[in-house]
């Protein structure tokens, strides 16, 4: 409850930052805010949404089966979520409507933000040591692909 208190306060701040701009040489420029990165817990807490379980990505329209102690997500047919389907989600969820979503409620960037288009995860987390490095090190453990891949990189080198 404190963090979602210092969110409202935070971005009412920013608000106000926002709509006083900066003049210079007397021609006045607004402020915008294209968007904010963190790592998933950072982006749960901006977006006020679950990091993980069923549903999750707020900015695709997928959901996961429970196969055992396990969520599977064995499609790539799905649709990716619009700031408009995204607030339509938001109302669904804040009238109760909605039970199986990500979205805990509106967040409090939702007024200087276009959410969720404009949360992003991190190149550190989602790149470097994150789920590409992690797929890639299961490839390379099938002894074939660990061999071709030695060829190539002795080619290249």
């Amino acid at each position: 409850m404190f963090l979602l208190f210092f969110f409202k306060v935070f971005s009412e701040r920013i608000i106000k930052q926002l709509k006083d701009g900066v003049t210079i040489n007397g021609v006045f420029h607004p402020f915008r805010i294209v968007q904010l990165q963190g790592d998933m817990p950072a982006k749960a807490k901006i977006g006020n949404y679950k990091e993980g379980g069923y549903r999750i990505c707020i900015k695709c329209d997928i959901v996961g089966n429970r196969i055992d102690n396990l969520i599977q997500f064995n499609t790539r047919n799905f649709q990716l979520a619009t700031t408009k389907s995204y607030r339509e989600e938001v109302k669904s969820v804040t009238k109760g409507e909605k039970e199986e979503s990500c979205v805990k409620g509106e967040s409090a960037f939702a007024k200087i933000m276009k959410l969720p288009i404009s949360i992003t995860g991190d190149v550190m987390h989602s790149v470097y040591y994150g789920p590409p490095k992690d797929d890639l090190m299961e490839i390379l453990k099938v002894k074939t692909i660990a061999i071709a891949f030695d060829d190539t990189v002795k080619m290249l080198v």
